[in-house]
């Protein structure tokens, strides 16, 4: 294997229903029409005010942390090959990693499923009725955020790989500012014209190991 290090979105490893994204599932699955996270990505609220805002929605919807948890577990599905994938970048002695803005509660169980040895993801905190009240990014950046550049350059520096030594695949757009850092970038099943130019190779399929040959 080429690289050292693979670094892989959660939208790549697993779907919940038709979307590759927590967030939205859950606001899918409970019927939350008003997206707080939407407003604050166009600057129109603060981070703390879309938290506060997203959780009280939550709590009007009822979701409480033992529903909330089964409902994510149960309809969590693995992109084809995933566990296969890993473990040949395993035996090839790379160190696979999962860099996400996800609850951590959904990024921990896919880390310890796969294998990844890093991973980075937002600790929801809930109180003592089972509602959220609080998140907390596992690398925080300046607007509140997984900052996944600190993250990878942290992972990077743990396990002694230079980061022209670290592939990237991902499907999310918001990865593109980590392409300029890393030695390669495959864009898996982009939806976004932008992500697919930006990465060295796109590639649309079921098999996750098909990104294998590039690394």
């Amino acid at each position: 294997m080429k690289f050292r290090m693979v670094v892989f979105g959660l939208g790549t490893l697993v779907n919940f229903g038709t979307s590759s994204n927590p967030w939205d599932f859950i606001r899918s699955t409970y019927k939350i029409e008003k997206n707080y996270w939407k407003a604050f990505l166009a600057g129109k609220i603060s981070r703390q005010d879309a938290k506060a805002g997203e959780y009280k929605t939550w709590r009007e919807a009822g979701i409480k942390k033992d529903k909330l948890l089964l409902d994510l577990k149960k309809n969590m599905v693995f992109i084809g090959q995933a566990k296969e994938t890993f473990k040949k970048i395993k035996e090839q002695r790379a160190v696979p990693v999962i860099l996400s803005d996800s609850p951590a509660v959904v990024v921990d169980d896919v880390a310890i499923i796969l294998g990844a040895k890093h991973a980075t993801g937002n600790k929801i905190f809930f109180d003592k009725n089972g509602y959220a009240y609080e998140t907390q990014p596992s690398h925080a950046g300046p607007d509140g955020r997984v900052s996944k550049i600190l993250a990878l350059k942290e992972f990077a520096q743990l396990e002694q790989v230079s980061l022209p030594d670290v592939a990237i695949v991902t499907s999310n757009p918001e990865d593109i500012p980590l392409f300029r850092l890393v030695g390669f970038s495959v864009a898996f099943n982009p939806q976004s014209t932008e992500l697919k130019r930006a990465a060295n190779i796109a590639i649309h399929s079921k098999d996750l190991s098909e990104v294998l040959e590039y690394l």
